[in-house]
């Protein structure tokens, strides 16, 4: 088998809007448009100049054998770039504490649970924290940048404590 070199960020978004206008025959679509050169036919002239490039270095062969392939590999690769810059955000305030976990509101606006090792498993935009964002209760600066009252207000209503969410033991007068 041949080795093919790895797509391009503009081959994959050329394949890509392929495979949204044609669905399932989009390499029916992509093979027909690089036989007779009419990439206006199938709504690909846009990206005519790089769908004929990949079709002068790969071929159809790898059309038909490798470009599913290759799709795949390319948005792993993306979506493994991606998970390893949200590793190197500095973490925010903690407003949640768990058993392996904390919670933190970071500078970017969004909410990520960490494991102890440091790994995120879970975010979410510090607009949707159910019951506003604790950090704006305790009225820290969060990521949104200001510390909101109506949190504050709101969160009283609904009787939950933000210390107690926080993990700190609410202070009592005796």
């Amino acid at each position: 088998m041949a080795k093919y070199r790895d797509i391009t960020k503009e081959e994959y978004e050329a394949m890509r809007t392929a495979m949204q206008i044609h669905g399932r025959h989009w390499k029916r679509a992509v093979r027909d448009a690089w036989t007779n050169g009419g990439y206006h036919l199938y709504n690909l002239e846009a990206h005519a100049q790089v769908l004929q490039n990949l079709r002068n270095a790969l071929g159809p062969t790898w059309l038909t054998n490798q470009a599913t392939v290759a799709i795949l590999k390319y948005e792993a690769k993306e979506r493994e770039r991606f998970h390893a810059e949200r590793r190197q955000l500095p973490a925010g305030p903690v407003v949640y504490r768990g058993g392996s976990h904390v919670v933190t509101c970071d500078q970017d606006g969004w909410h990520r649970q960490r494991m102890e090792d440091g790994r995120i498993v879970l975010d979410c935009l510090c607009s949707e924290w159910v019951g506003g964002c604790p950090a704006k209760v305790r009225k820290e600066v969060c990521s949104a940048g200001d510390p909101h009252e109506a949190h504050a207000k709101k969160r009283t209503e609904i009787g939950d404590d933000p210390d107690e969410l926080l993990g700190a033991a609410p202070e009592r007068t005796a």
